[in-house]
Protein backbone atom coordinates (compact mmCIF):
# COMPACT_ATOMS: atom_id res chain seq x y z
CA UNK A 1 0.00 0.00 0.00
CA UNK A 2 1.47 3.45 -0.75
CA UNK A 3 2.36 5.29 2.42
CA UNK A 4 -0.16 8.00 1.74
CA UNK A 5 -2.88 5.84 2.09
CA UNK A 6 -2.08 4.46 4.93
CA UNK A 7 -5.12 5.64 7.37
CA UNK A 8 -7.20 7.34 4.89
CA UNK A 9 -10.36 5.71 5.38
CA UNK A 10 -12.09 8.99 4.69
CA UNK A 11 -15.99 10.26 3.40
CA UNK A 12 -17.70 13.50 3.28
CA UNK A 13 -19.04 13.54 6.93
CA UNK A 14 -15.39 13.89 8.06
CA UNK A 15 -15.37 17.31 6.33
CA UNK A 16 -18.99 17.56 7.58
CA UNK A 17 -17.60 16.69 11.38
CA UNK A 18 -15.34 19.65 11.23
CA UNK A 19 -17.63 22.72 9.97
CA UNK A 20 -18.73 25.18 11.91
CA UNK A 21 -21.47 27.50 11.99
CA UNK A 22 -21.37 31.17 12.83
CA UNK A 23 -24.37 33.21 14.82
CA UNK A 24 -25.70 34.39 11.62
CA UNK A 25 -25.80 30.56 10.54
CA UNK A 26 -22.65 30.85 8.08
CA UNK A 27 -20.61 27.82 7.85
CA UNK A 28 -16.68 27.79 8.27
CA UNK A 29 -13.87 25.26 8.45
CA UNK A 30 -10.36 26.04 10.22
CA UNK A 31 -7.23 25.60 8.68
CA UNK A 32 -5.77 23.63 11.87
CA UNK A 33 -8.56 21.20 11.61
CA UNK A 34 -8.43 20.60 7.68
CA UNK A 35 -4.95 20.12 8.02
CA UNK A 36 -5.64 17.15 9.65
CA UNK A 37 -8.18 15.45 7.72
CA UNK A 38 -6.58 15.61 4.59
CA UNK A 39 -3.35 14.04 6.40
CA UNK A 40 -1.17 17.23 6.57
CA UNK A 41 1.35 15.88 9.62
CA UNK A 42 2.98 19.40 9.49
CA UNK A 43 1.96 22.92 9.13
CA UNK A 44 4.70 24.20 7.21
CA UNK A 45 3.63 22.01 4.44
CA UNK A 46 -0.06 22.80 4.73
CA UNK A 47 0.61 26.37 5.08
CA UNK A 48 2.43 26.28 1.78
CA UNK A 49 -0.84 24.80 -0.08
CA UNK A 50 -2.47 27.46 1.80
CA UNK A 51 -0.47 30.26 0.30
CA UNK A 52 -0.62 28.35 -3.79
CA UNK A 53 -4.64 28.80 -2.80
CA UNK A 54 -4.41 32.22 -2.06
CA UNK A 55 -2.76 32.82 -5.07
CA UNK A 56 -5.38 31.06 -6.91
CA UNK A 57 -8.00 33.26 -5.40
CA UNK A 58 -6.22 36.46 -6.18
CA UNK A 59 -5.66 35.08 -9.70
CA UNK A 60 -9.79 34.77 -10.25
CA UNK A 61 -10.32 38.55 -9.37
CA UNK A 62 -11.72 37.44 -6.05
CA UNK A 63 -10.72 39.26 -2.65
CA UNK A 64 -8.54 36.60 -1.10
CA UNK A 65 -9.93 38.07 2.78
CA UNK A 66 -12.99 37.75 2.40
CA UNK A 67 -12.47 33.71 1.97
CA UNK A 68 -9.05 33.66 4.19
CA UNK A 69 -9.41 34.98 7.45
CA UNK A 70 -6.28 35.17 9.43
CA UNK A 71 -6.37 33.98 13.20
CA UNK A 72 -4.82 32.94 16.26
CA UNK A 73 -5.19 31.03 18.94
CA UNK A 74 -3.97 29.05 21.85
CA UNK A 75 -2.89 25.87 21.50
CA UNK A 76 -1.72 23.57 25.05
CA UNK A 77 2.06 21.44 24.52
CA UNK A 78 2.49 18.36 26.04
CA UNK A 79 3.50 19.90 29.27
CA UNK A 80 1.04 22.07 29.22
CA UNK A 81 2.00 25.41 28.38
CA UNK A 82 0.19 27.41 25.86
CA UNK A 83 1.77 29.13 23.14
CA UNK A 84 -0.08 31.44 19.89
CA UNK A 85 -0.44 29.19 16.98
CA UNK A 86 -1.17 30.87 13.71
CA UNK A 87 -4.83 30.18 11.82
CA UNK A 88 -7.28 30.71 9.03
CA UNK A 89 -10.81 30.76 8.97
CA UNK A 90 -11.86 29.29 5.87
CA UNK A 91 -15.06 29.69 3.44
CA UNK A 92 -15.99 26.80 1.06
CA UNK A 93 -14.89 28.67 -1.55
CA UNK A 94 -11.16 28.61 0.43
CA UNK A 95 -11.09 24.65 0.99
CA UNK A 96 -11.77 24.23 -2.61
CA UNK A 97 -9.35 25.60 -3.72
CA UNK A 98 -7.06 24.54 -1.00
CA UNK A 99 -7.90 20.68 -2.06
CA UNK A 100 -7.30 21.98 -5.72
CA UNK A 101 -4.01 22.82 -4.84
CA UNK A 102 -2.99 20.06 -2.36
CA UNK A 103 -0.55 16.23 -3.07
CA UNK A 104 -2.64 14.74 -5.64
CA UNK A 105 -1.51 11.19 -4.74
CA UNK A 106 -3.76 11.43 -1.25
CA UNK A 107 -7.20 9.89 -1.94
CA UNK A 108 -8.47 12.03 0.63
CA UNK A 109 -7.96 15.22 -1.95
CA UNK A 110 -10.17 13.90 -4.48
CA UNK A 111 -12.71 13.74 -2.07
CA UNK A 112 -12.52 16.85 -0.40
CA UNK A 113 -12.11 18.52 -4.15
CA UNK A 114 -16.03 16.89 -4.53
CA UNK A 115 -17.00 17.80 -0.91
CA UNK A 116 -15.77 21.27 -1.59
CA UNK A 117 -17.21 22.06 -5.25
CA UNK A 118 -19.34 25.07 -4.64
CA UNK A 119 -21.88 23.80 -7.72
CA UNK A 120 -22.92 21.05 -4.71
CA UNK A 121 -24.35 23.45 -1.99
CA UNK A 122 -27.74 23.21 -3.79
CA UNK A 123 -29.88 24.66 -0.55
CA UNK A 124 -26.97 27.50 0.68
CA UNK A 125 -26.50 30.96 -0.78
CA UNK A 126 -24.09 34.16 0.14
CA UNK A 127 -24.29 36.45 2.07
CA UNK A 128 -25.27 39.24 -0.29
CA UNK A 129 -27.66 37.05 -1.70
CA UNK A 130 -28.81 35.99 1.66
CA UNK A 131 -29.17 40.30 2.72
CA UNK A 132 -31.47 40.61 -0.65
CA UNK A 133 -34.38 37.86 0.64
CA UNK A 134 -37.60 39.07 2.52
CA UNK A 135 -38.07 38.13 5.89
CA UNK A 136 -40.42 34.91 5.11
CA UNK A 137 -37.53 33.72 2.82
CA UNK A 138 -35.02 34.38 5.40
CA UNK A 139 -37.39 31.99 7.64
CA UNK A 140 -37.65 29.30 4.84
CA UNK A 141 -33.75 29.24 4.76
CA UNK A 142 -32.65 29.37 7.96
CA UNK A 143 -35.85 26.54 8.81
CA UNK A 144 -34.10 24.81 6.16
CA UNK A 145 -30.78 24.59 8.14
CA UNK A 146 -32.37 24.21 11.39
CA UNK A 147 -34.19 20.84 10.43
CA UNK A 148 -30.80 19.55 9.01
CA UNK A 149 -28.79 20.49 12.39
CA UNK A 150 -31.45 19.16 14.36
CA UNK A 151 -31.09 15.49 12.35
CA UNK A 152 -27.26 15.64 12.57
CA UNK A 153 -27.41 16.71 16.45
CA UNK A 154 -29.79 13.97 17.38
CA UNK A 155 -27.77 11.65 15.37
CA UNK A 156 -24.43 12.51 17.64
CA UNK A 157 -26.53 12.97 20.70
CA UNK A 158 -27.45 9.67 20.71
CA UNK A 159 -23.95 8.10 20.01
CA UNK A 160 -23.58 9.90 23.01
CA UNK A 161 -26.26 8.01 24.73
CA UNK A 162 -29.31 10.32 24.69
CA UNK A 163 -32.65 8.14 24.78
CA UNK A 164 -35.00 10.54 25.62
CA UNK A 165 -35.13 13.38 22.68
CA UNK A 166 -37.56 15.59 24.19
CA UNK A 167 -35.58 16.00 27.60
CA UNK A 168 -32.37 16.77 25.59
CA UNK A 169 -33.91 19.12 23.52
CA UNK A 170 -35.53 21.01 26.46
CA UNK A 171 -32.52 21.82 28.27
CA UNK A 172 -31.08 23.06 25.10
CA UNK A 173 -34.67 25.74 25.19
CA UNK A 174 -34.45 26.31 29.06
CA UNK A 175 -30.57 27.27 28.94
CA UNK A 176 -31.47 29.33 25.69
CA UNK A 177 -34.98 31.30 26.98
CA UNK A 178 -34.16 31.60 30.83
CA UNK A 179 -35.99 28.08 32.12
CA UNK A 180 -38.31 27.46 29.48
CA UNK A 181 -39.21 24.67 28.33
CA UNK A 182 -41.11 24.34 24.43
CA UNK A 183 -43.95 23.98 25.60
CA UNK A 184 -43.43 26.74 27.32
CA UNK A 185 -42.20 28.66 24.17
CA UNK A 186 -45.19 27.29 22.73
CA UNK A 187 -47.62 28.64 25.03
CA UNK A 188 -45.88 32.34 25.33
CA UNK A 189 -46.11 31.95 21.59
CA UNK A 190 -50.06 31.09 21.73
CA UNK A 191 -49.19 28.23 19.14
CA UNK A 192 -51.91 25.02 18.95
CA UNK A 193 -51.20 21.77 20.63
CA UNK A 194 -48.47 20.07 18.86
CA UNK A 195 -47.57 22.90 16.59
CA UNK A 196 -44.38 23.44 15.59
CA UNK A 197 -42.49 26.51 17.58
CA UNK A 198 -39.76 26.67 14.99
CA UNK A 199 -41.90 27.25 12.08
CA UNK A 200 -43.33 29.88 14.49
CA UNK A 201 -40.46 32.08 14.89
CA UNK A 202 -38.72 35.00 13.11
CA UNK A 203 -35.21 34.45 11.09
CA UNK A 204 -33.19 36.19 14.24
CA UNK A 205 -34.98 33.87 16.66
CA UNK A 206 -33.99 30.80 14.16
CA UNK A 207 -30.68 31.60 13.85
CA UNK A 208 -30.23 31.81 17.34
CA UNK A 209 -31.41 28.57 18.06
CA UNK A 210 -29.06 27.62 14.74
CA UNK A 211 -25.88 28.45 16.66
CA UNK A 212 -26.91 26.53 19.87
CA UNK A 213 -27.55 23.19 17.91
CA UNK A 214 -24.59 23.15 15.57
CA UNK A 215 -22.49 24.49 18.89
CA UNK A 216 -23.86 21.74 21.06
CA UNK A 217 -23.12 19.30 18.43
CA UNK A 218 -19.61 20.59 18.03
CA UNK A 219 -19.47 20.13 22.00
CA UNK A 220 -20.68 16.18 22.28
CA UNK A 221 -17.98 15.18 19.28
CA UNK A 222 -15.27 16.98 20.67
CA UNK A 223 -15.61 16.46 24.65
CA UNK A 224 -16.53 12.84 23.77
CA UNK A 225 -19.71 12.89 25.70
CA UNK A 226 -20.60 9.50 26.39
CA UNK A 227 -23.47 9.72 29.02
CA UNK A 228 -27.17 11.22 28.76
CA UNK A 229 -26.98 13.18 31.80
CA UNK A 230 -24.02 14.70 30.82
CA UNK A 231 -24.93 15.28 27.02
CA UNK A 232 -28.01 17.33 29.08
CA UNK A 233 -26.10 19.28 31.20
CA UNK A 234 -24.66 20.63 27.66
CA UNK A 235 -27.29 21.30 25.78
CA UNK A 236 -28.33 23.68 28.77
CA UNK A 237 -24.90 25.36 28.93
CA UNK A 238 -24.05 26.06 25.37
CA UNK A 239 -27.82 27.97 25.53
CA UNK A 240 -26.86 29.44 28.34
CA UNK A 241 -23.90 30.87 27.27
CA UNK A 242 -25.41 31.76 23.63
CA UNK A 243 -28.22 34.17 26.04
CA UNK A 244 -24.95 35.66 27.99
CA UNK A 245 -23.50 36.38 24.97
CA UNK A 246 -26.82 37.89 23.35
CA UNK A 247 -26.59 39.94 26.61
CA UNK A 248 -23.59 40.90 26.33
CA UNK A 249 -23.93 42.33 23.11
CA UNK A 250 -26.67 44.38 23.84
CA UNK A 251 -29.37 41.79 21.91
CA UNK A 252 -32.96 40.91 22.06
CA UNK A 253 -33.63 37.77 24.10
CA UNK A 254 -35.37 35.23 22.04
CA UNK A 255 -38.10 34.90 24.26
CA UNK A 256 -38.52 39.04 23.59
CA UNK A 257 -37.97 38.58 19.95
CA UNK A 258 -42.38 39.16 17.86
CA UNK A 259 -43.68 36.02 16.71
CA UNK A 260 -44.59 36.34 13.11
CA UNK A 261 -48.10 36.40 12.38
CA UNK A 262 -47.71 33.42 10.50
CA UNK A 263 -46.08 30.34 10.70
CA UNK A 264 -44.49 29.02 7.73
CA UNK A 265 -46.65 26.00 7.07
CA UNK A 266 -49.28 28.60 6.20
CA UNK A 267 -47.07 30.58 4.00
CA UNK A 268 -45.80 27.42 2.64
CA UNK A 269 -49.85 26.80 1.65
CA UNK A 270 -50.96 29.87 0.61
CA UNK A 271 -47.78 30.71 -1.68
CA UNK A 272 -46.18 27.19 -2.41
CA UNK A 273 -44.78 27.82 -5.51
CA UNK A 274 -43.05 31.05 -4.77
CA UNK A 275 -41.17 30.23 -1.15
CA UNK A 276 -41.02 26.43 -1.17
CA UNK A 277 -38.00 26.40 -2.61
CA UNK A 278 -35.46 29.64 -2.23
CA UNK A 279 -32.64 28.40 -4.28
CA UNK A 280 -35.11 28.46 -7.29
CA UNK A 281 -35.45 32.19 -6.80
CA UNK A 282 -31.92 32.57 -6.71
CA UNK A 283 -31.00 30.81 -9.68
CA UNK A 284 -34.34 33.11 -11.66
CA UNK A 285 -32.65 36.21 -10.70
CA UNK A 286 -29.24 35.73 -11.76
CA UNK A 287 -28.51 32.14 -13.01
CA UNK A 288 -24.86 33.39 -14.56
CA UNK A 289 -24.15 33.78 -10.96
CA UNK A 290 -24.61 30.21 -10.09
CA UNK A 291 -23.19 28.44 -12.69
CA UNK A 292 -18.58 28.34 -12.15
CA UNK A 293 -16.42 26.35 -14.55
CA UNK A 294 -12.79 25.17 -13.70
CA UNK A 295 -10.34 26.95 -15.75
CA UNK A 296 -8.16 25.19 -17.58
CA UNK A 297 -4.67 25.98 -19.19
CA UNK A 298 -3.89 26.14 -23.29
CA UNK A 299 -3.35 21.78 -22.85
CA UNK A 300 -6.63 21.52 -20.94
CA UNK A 301 -4.91 21.40 -17.46
CA UNK A 302 -6.86 22.52 -14.47
CA UNK A 303 -5.09 25.60 -13.21
CA UNK A 304 -7.13 25.30 -10.08
CA UNK A 305 -8.52 28.84 -10.62
CA UNK A 306 -12.48 28.89 -10.53
CA UNK A 307 -14.51 31.19 -13.39
CA UNK A 308 -17.88 32.04 -13.56
CA UNK A 309 -20.08 31.70 -16.80
CA UNK A 310 -18.43 33.27 -19.96
CA UNK A 311 -16.06 35.35 -17.78
CA UNK A 312 -14.55 37.45 -20.57
CA UNK A 313 -11.53 39.09 -18.66
CA UNK A 314 -10.27 35.20 -17.89
CA UNK A 315 -10.74 34.14 -21.74
CA UNK A 316 -8.71 37.33 -22.15
CA UNK A 317 -6.12 36.01 -20.49
CA UNK A 318 -5.62 32.82 -22.25
CA UNK A 319 -7.71 30.51 -20.45
CA UNK A 320 -10.21 27.86 -20.64
CA UNK A 321 -13.17 26.25 -19.50
CA UNK A 322 -14.28 22.40 -20.21
CA UNK A 323 -17.42 21.00 -22.43
CA UNK A 324 -18.76 17.99 -23.57
CA UNK A 325 -20.67 16.86 -26.74
CA UNK A 326 -22.19 13.58 -27.41
CA UNK A 327 -23.49 12.40 -31.16
CA UNK A 328 -25.61 9.85 -30.74
CA UNK A 329 -25.85 7.22 -33.68
CA UNK A 330 -28.79 5.31 -34.00
CA UNK A 331 -29.01 1.51 -36.10
CA UNK A 332 -29.72 3.40 -39.04
CA UNK A 333 -26.59 5.23 -39.21
CA UNK A 334 -28.36 8.69 -38.44
CA UNK A 335 -27.39 11.11 -36.01
CA UNK A 336 -29.43 13.13 -33.47
CA UNK A 337 -29.58 16.70 -33.64
CA UNK A 338 -31.20 19.19 -31.88
CA UNK A 339 -31.80 22.95 -33.41
CA UNK A 340 -31.01 25.53 -30.62
CA UNK A 341 -34.14 27.72 -29.06
CA UNK A 342 -34.09 31.46 -30.90
CA UNK A 343 -33.81 32.98 -27.63
CA UNK A 344 -29.99 31.39 -26.99
CA UNK A 345 -27.53 33.52 -26.39
CA UNK A 346 -25.13 32.16 -28.90
CA UNK A 347 -25.86 30.92 -32.34
CA UNK A 348 -29.69 30.56 -31.85
CA UNK A 349 -31.74 28.65 -34.61
CA UNK A 350 -29.13 26.55 -35.32
CA UNK A 351 -28.60 22.68 -35.92
CA UNK A 352 -25.96 21.06 -33.07
CA UNK A 353 -25.00 17.76 -30.85
CA UNK A 354 -26.15 16.84 -27.33
CA UNK A 355 -23.61 18.90 -25.01
CA UNK A 356 -23.15 21.52 -22.70
CA UNK A 357 -20.59 22.95 -20.16
CA UNK A 358 -19.13 21.06 -17.74
CA UNK A 359 -20.24 22.90 -14.51
CA UNK A 360 -17.61 23.02 -11.05
CA UNK A 361 -18.20 19.32 -9.38
CA UNK A 362 -19.10 17.52 -12.83
CA UNK A 363 -17.15 15.39 -15.12
CA UNK A 364 -17.19 15.38 -18.50
CA UNK A 365 -19.48 12.31 -18.46
CA UNK A 366 -22.29 13.96 -15.72
CA UNK A 367 -22.65 17.12 -18.22
CA UNK A 368 -23.64 14.58 -21.01
CA UNK A 369 -26.05 12.68 -19.09
CA UNK A 370 -27.66 16.14 -17.02
CA UNK A 371 -27.44 18.01 -20.03
CA UNK A 372 -29.63 14.86 -22.26
CA UNK A 373 -31.69 14.74 -19.28
CA UNK A 374 -32.32 18.72 -19.07
CA UNK A 375 -33.10 19.63 -22.59
CA UNK A 376 -34.33 16.03 -24.43
CA UNK A 377 -35.80 14.32 -21.40
CA UNK A 378 -33.72 11.12 -22.02
CA UNK A 379 -31.36 8.87 -20.22
CA UNK A 380 -28.23 8.02 -20.80
CA UNK A 381 -26.33 4.73 -19.82
CA UNK A 382 -23.13 5.86 -19.10
CA UNK A 383 -21.50 2.25 -19.72
CA UNK A 384 -22.78 2.99 -23.94
CA UNK A 385 -20.34 6.19 -23.74
CA UNK A 386 -17.35 5.95 -25.92
CA UNK A 387 -14.77 8.92 -25.90
CA UNK A 388 -13.68 9.75 -29.37
CA UNK A 389 -11.55 13.28 -29.19
CA UNK A 390 -10.95 16.10 -27.36
CA UNK A 391 -10.16 19.07 -28.98
CA UNK A 392 -9.94 22.97 -28.56
CA UNK A 393 -11.87 25.67 -29.86
CA UNK A 394 -12.28 29.20 -29.37
CA UNK A 395 -12.13 29.57 -25.35
CA UNK A 396 -13.27 25.98 -24.79
CA UNK A 397 -11.65 22.58 -24.34
CA UNK A 398 -14.50 19.69 -25.85
CA UNK A 399 -14.53 16.21 -24.45
CA UNK A 400 -16.01 14.52 -27.55
CA UNK A 401 -18.32 11.15 -26.49
CA UNK A 402 -20.08 8.88 -29.18
CA UNK A 403 -23.36 6.59 -28.47
CA UNK A 404 -25.42 4.10 -29.78
CA UNK A 405 -28.52 4.04 -29.48
CA UNK A 406 -32.15 3.78 -30.60
CA UNK A 407 -33.96 6.49 -29.18
CA UNK A 408 -37.72 7.28 -29.96
CA UNK A 409 -37.99 11.40 -30.56
CA UNK A 410 -41.87 11.54 -30.65
CA UNK A 411 -41.51 10.81 -27.21
CA UNK A 412 -38.82 13.61 -26.05
CA UNK A 413 -39.82 16.36 -23.90
CA UNK A 414 -37.82 19.34 -25.06
CA UNK A 415 -36.61 22.26 -22.23
CA UNK A 416 -38.00 25.26 -24.54
CA UNK A 417 -35.60 27.32 -23.49
CA UNK A 418 -32.42 26.06 -24.82
CA UNK A 419 -33.93 23.36 -27.64
CA UNK A 420 -36.86 24.00 -30.36
CA UNK A 421 -37.00 20.63 -31.98
CA UNK A 422 -35.01 17.19 -32.80
CA UNK A 423 -34.41 15.40 -35.61
CA UNK A 424 -32.66 12.07 -37.03
CA UNK A 425 -30.19 13.34 -39.61
CA UNK A 426 -27.69 11.43 -42.25
CA UNK A 427 -23.92 12.29 -42.19
CA UNK A 428 -24.24 14.03 -45.66
CA UNK A 429 -27.36 15.86 -44.45
CA UNK A 430 -25.54 17.38 -41.43
CA UNK A 431 -22.36 18.26 -43.80
CA UNK A 432 -24.39 20.17 -46.15
CA UNK A 433 -26.46 21.84 -42.84
CA UNK A 434 -22.43 23.13 -42.25
CA UNK A 435 -21.91 24.47 -45.57
CA UNK A 436 -25.31 26.29 -45.58
CA UNK A 437 -24.71 28.29 -41.99
CA UNK A 438 -27.40 26.04 -39.92
CA UNK A 439 -25.35 23.80 -38.12
CA UNK A 440 -22.39 25.06 -35.65
CA UNK A 441 -19.26 24.76 -38.25
CA UNK A 442 -16.70 25.04 -35.44
CA UNK A 443 -17.65 21.32 -33.67
CA UNK A 444 -18.22 19.29 -36.68
CA UNK A 445 -14.71 20.29 -38.13
CA UNK A 446 -13.40 18.28 -35.63
CA UNK A 447 -15.79 15.32 -35.21
CA UNK A 448 -16.98 14.99 -39.12
CA UNK A 449 -14.08 12.24 -39.73
CA UNK A 450 -14.41 10.43 -36.70
CA UNK A 451 -18.19 10.51 -37.07
CA UNK A 452 -17.94 9.23 -40.61
CA UNK A 453 -15.65 5.68 -39.51
CA UNK A 454 -17.81 5.19 -36.60
CA UNK A 455 -20.87 4.94 -39.38
CA UNK A 456 -18.59 2.91 -41.76
CA UNK A 457 -17.81 0.25 -39.41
Amino acid sequence: MNELDKNENYSNKTFEDIKHIDKNGIEFWYARELQSVLNYKEWRKFENVINKAKESCKNSDITVLEHFVDIDKLSKRANNAEVMIKDYKLTRYACYLIAQNGDTRKKVIALAQTYFAIQTRKQEISEKEYSSLTEDEKRFYQRNLTKKGNYSLNQTAKNAGVKNFDKFHNFGYKGLYNGETADDIAKRKGLRYREDILDNMGSDELIANLFRISQTEQKLKKDNIQSEKEANETHYNIGKNIREVIAKNGGTMPENLPTPKKSLKQLEKENKKSLKNVEMKMIKEDNNTMELWEVLDDKGNATGEIMKKYDQKVFDRGFYHLGADVWIINSDNKILIQKRAKQKKLEPNVWAMTGGSVILGENSINTIVREAKEELDIDINVDDLKLITKFKTGNVWIDTYILKCNYDISKMKFQEDEVSDVKWATWTEINDLVHNGQFIKHRWEFVSGFLRKEIEM
